[in-house]
């Protein structure tokens, strides 16, 4: 069995993560590389994208929408954390990009850093409204989000590819 996996990343996250799924899928991957490289090789697709407005990147939403009949996992990064229904409703997002004629075989969402400019943007909205509890709380998270993906993010994320790539083994048996 073959597998590929593809990703985009905007500010590295997604791309360390790919770099775990790699990891966990072993030598079943037969394809590796940011989305829209090339033709996607084997039934199995893992699909990485960023977070963007809630929902997939549009370099991840085209990849998913030219596949089909293929299983498909996916695995994302995402600046916000600490929220886990706020992930549940992206991993459903997402997963309702996936074509009726491929099947969902899991999702993994993590977070990631966020760009500088995001940082910039609370901490000037905190300069000129030292109480905007919007703004504190976004600097917070911001804060935080600088050491992600960490190694247990990783570790995790590795975990998930090794699981999909076991399960999907054992159906083609």
């Amino acid at each position: 069995m073959n597998c590929s996996i593809v990703y985009a990343s905007q500010t590295g996250n997604t791309a360390l993560v790919a770099q775990a799924v790699r990891r966990g899928a072993g030598a079943c991957c037969a394809q590796f590389g940011e989305a829209g490289a090339a033709a996607l090789q084997g039934d199995l697709v893992f699909v990485g994208y960023w977070v963007d407005k809630g929902t997939a990147d549009q370099q991840s939403r085209q990849v998913l929408a030219g596949l089909a009949n293929r299983r498909i996992a996916l695995f994302g990064t995402c600046g916000m954390g600490g929220a886990p229904d706020y992930y549940a409703g992206i991993e459903q997002r997402v997963a309702a990009l996936v074509p009726e004629s491929c099947t969902l075989v899991g999702s993994f969402l993590c977070q990631g850093k966020m760009a500088q400019a995001v940082g910039q943007r609370y901490e000037a909205a905190l300069q000129a409204d030292p109480s905007d509890a919007r703004a504190q709380a976004g600097l917070v998270n911001f804060r935080r989000a600088l050491g992600h993906p960490d190694e247990e993010d990783l570790a995790r994320a590795e975990r998930f590819a090794r699981q999909i790539v076991t399960q999907d083994q054992e159906k083609t048996i």
